[in-house]
């Protein structure tokens, strides 16, 4: 039986990354997610939460450390690789799938180009999110 503690579902370790060359937003940054937990990361505008999640996920430009997938290196991958591995991003604007429901748009992330399908895993929202809808912005008045 092995003794070693399981792999953190993702984690990132000494994470240095940011926008512009020379001007790093995250210096040596350390956090973790083990499978189930739910992970808030709280702080003031400008104290590096997006930058952190970004960077995690292939989107900002990471100059030292390392991002762990279940163990595995995964820093600076690709978005379709990291798909491919079964992590996704959705940013927080409401316009990545204005019509689509929570559901609807949870089982878009799900799918997989190379297959043609859904993945074989069950992506189904809360009840209480089938049916809600992303607001469709007024027209603009002229």
């Amino acid at each position: 039986m092995s003794t070693e503690p399981a792999a953190h579902l993702i984690a990132s370790s000494e994470l240095v990354a940011g926008y512009l060359p020379e001007v790093n937003v995250l210096n040596g940054c350390n956090v973790h997610v083990d499978q189930g937990e739910l992970v808030g990361i709280i702080g003031p505008n400008g104290a590096g939460k997006s930058t952190l999640i970004k960077a995690m996920f292939g989107l900002v430009p990471v100059r030292g450390g390392q991002v762990l997938l279940r163990g595995e290196d995964i820093t600076g991958a690709k978005a379709h690789q990291l798909v491919a591995k079964g992590l996704g991003y959705v940013p927080q604007n409401d316009n990545v799938f204005p019509s689509l429901t929570i559901e609807e748009t949870l089982q878009m992330a799900s799918w997989s180009s190379r297959t043609r399908t859904v993945a074989s895993r069950s992506v189904t929202a809360p009840t209480s999110w089938t049916r809600a809808r992303t607001p469709t912005p007024a027209p603009a008045s002229s």
